[in-house]
C-alpha cells in the first residue's frame, strides 16, 4: 500500500507529465503552422489591381491657343486667386483677337478678362479699350469678353461697319459673333464722341459684314429729334451695291 507521501510523489509526477505532453503539441502546432505559411507562393500575396487611363477631353468652350500679354507699366500675378493685372497700355492677344486698353484683368479660372480705358483727373475718359477680331474694330470705355465662351460685353462702344459708325451704351456680344445693342445710334458722322446726326433706336443687333436690324428709329439732327421715325430699321453693313437707308449729308 501507498503511503501518504508516496502518493503525493505520483501525482506531482503525473502533473509533470500531462503539462510536458500540452506543452509539445502547442510547440508541434505552431511548427506546422508556420512550415504551411511558408510554402505557399508568394506571387498569390501579391494584390492586383487595376487602375483606369483618363483622357482628357477638350469641349468647344475651352481655350484653343496660347494667350499673349504684355504692360508697359507693370504685370502682377496673384497665385492665390488665378488673377493676372496688366497696367499701362495692356496689351492681349488670343487667335485673331487683339485687345488694347490701359489695364487689363484676366481670370485664370472663367477666362474672363476686364478692361478699362484710361481716366484723366477730370473724370474725363482720356483713352479707351479698342477690341479687334475678324469681325472689325470696336472701341468702348471698358469691356468684358470670355476666352472660353467667346461672349463678351461693352460699355460706350463705337465700331465702324462700312464707312457707317454705330454707337451703342451697351453691346452684348454671343458666341455666334452677333452683337447685341443698347441706346443705338448708326451715323456716317466722322466725329465719334458727338455725332452731328444719326438714327437712334433702343434695341439694335448686328450682324458683322451683313446688317443691322433695330425696333423703331428717329432721325435726330444736332440733338434734335426729328418727325421722321419709322417702325424699325434695316442697315446693310457690307461692302458693295446695296439697298437700304442713305443717311444724310450736309447740303443735301
Amino acid at each position: 500500500m501507498f503511503n501518504q507521501s508516496n502518493k503525493s510523489t505520483v501525482l506531482r509526477l503525473l502533473y509533470l507529465i500531462v503539462v510536458h505532453f500540452l506543452f509539445s503539441i502547442q510547440v508541434f502546432c505552431q511548427v506546422e503552422s508556420a512550415d504551411s505559411l511558408s510554402s505557399i507562393n508568394k506571387d498569390s500575396l501579391v494584390l492586383e489591381t487595376t487602375v483606369d487611363t483618363v483622357n482628357i477631353v477638350y469641349n468647344d468652350g475651352d481655350i484653343d491657343g496660347p494667350i499673349n500679354y504684355q504692360a508697359a507699366d507693370s504685370i502682377v500675378y496673384d497665385l492665390a486667386n488665378q488673377m493676372l493685372y496688366l497696367f499701362g497700355s495692356a496689351y492681349m492677344k488670343y487667335t485673331d483677337i487683339e485687345l488694347n486698353s490701359h489695364e487689363i484683368d484676366y481670370d485664370w479660372t472663367t477666362g474672363t478678362l476686364t478692361s478699362r480705358g484710361k481716366i484723366g483727373e477730370d473724370g474725363e475718359l482720356e483713352s479707351g479699350a479698342s477690341f479687334s477680331e475678324k469681325s472689325g474694330v470696336y472701341e468702348a470705355d471698358s469691356m468684358q469678353y470670355n476666352f472660353k465662351t467667346g461672349k463678351g460685353r461693352t460699355y460706350a462702344v463705337v465700331t465702324e461697319q462700312d464707312g457707317a459708325y454705330i454707337h451703342s451704351e451697351i453691346v452684348q456680344k454671343n458666341e455666334f459673333d452677333e452683337w447685341y445693342g443698347f441706346k443705338t445710334k448708326y451715323t456716317t458722322c466722322t466725329n465719334k464722341d458727338h455725332p452731328h446726326f444719326y438714327l437712334g433706336a433702343k434695341k439694335s443687333k448686328v450682324v458683322p459684314d451683313k446688317l443691322m436690324v433695330t425696333g423703331g428709329v428717329n432721325l435726330v439732327v444736332q440733338d434734335i429729334p426729328t418727325i421722321l421715325y419709322l417702325p424699325f430699321g434695316i442697315f446693310p453693313t457690307k461692302a458693295g451695291r446695296r439697298s437700304g437707308i442713305i443717311m444724310p449729308q450736309y447740303g443735301e
